[in-house]
C-alpha cells in the first residue's frame, strides 16, 4: 500500500507542477518586467531542475516496485503477451521519455534561458530579443508535449487499472 501511494503521490507532484510550470508559472514570468522575468525565473528554473527530477525518478522506481514486488505481474510472460503487458511496456517507454524530454531539454532550455546574458540585453519599452523569444517559445511547445504526454501516460494507467 505504502508503495501504491509513493508512486502516486510522486506522480502527482511530477504531472501536477508540469501542468502549473505551463500553464501559471510561465505565462505570469513572461508578462512580469524583463528584470523580474529573469531573476524569479531563474530562481524557479533552478529549483524545478532540482525538483522535477527527483518525483520522475521516485515515480519510476515506485512504478517498476509496485509492478514486480507487490505482484502485478506473474512473470515476464505476463508483461510481453497479454494486453496489461503491452499496456504497461508502452506506458514505462513514454514515461521515460517523458523523462529524458524534461532532463535533456526542458530543464536546460529554461535555464539557458534565464542564464544567458544575451538574451536579456534590451530595454524598456524595447521588444525582447529573437533568441529570447524563440526560448519561450520552445519552453511553451516542449510543456504543452510534456502535458499530453502526462495524459496518455495517465489513461494507460486506467486502462491498467481494469487488466488492459
Amino acid at each position: 500500500m505504502v508503495v501504491h501511494w509513493v508512486h502516486v503521490v510522486s506522480a502527482v507532484l511530477w504531472v501536477g507542477g508540469g501542468i502549473v510550470s505551463s500553464l501559471l508559472i510561465l505565462p505570469v514570468l513572461t508578462a512580469l518586467p524583463p528584470a523580474d522575468q529573469r531573476r524569479i525565473g531563474r530562481a524557479i528554473a533552478t529549483r524545478m531542475n532540482r525538483f522535477y527530477p527527483a518525483v520522475a525518478g521516485v515515480t519510476f522506481l515506485f512504478g517498476l516496485i509496485r509492478l514486480l514486488l507487490v505482484g502485478y505481474t506473474t512473470g515476464w510472460d505476463r508483461l510481453i503477451g497479454t494486453p496489461y503487458g503491452h499496456t504497461w511496456m508502452t506506458a514505462l517507454v513514454l514515461t521515460l521519455l517523458l523523462m529524458v524530454l524534461g532532463a535533456r531539454f526542458t530543464g536546460p532550455t529554461s535555464l539557458r534561458m534565464y542564464s544567458d546574458d544575451s538574451l536579456w540585453r534590451f530595454g524598456p519599452g524595447e521588444a525582447p530579443p529573437a533568441g529570447l523569444m524563440a526560448h519561450v517559445q520552445l519552453l511553451r511547445t516542449l510543456s504543452l508535449i510534456e502535458i499530453a504526454g502526462f495524459a496518455v501516460v495517465i489513461f494507460l494507467m486506467v486502462l491498467m487499472h481494469f487488466g488492459l
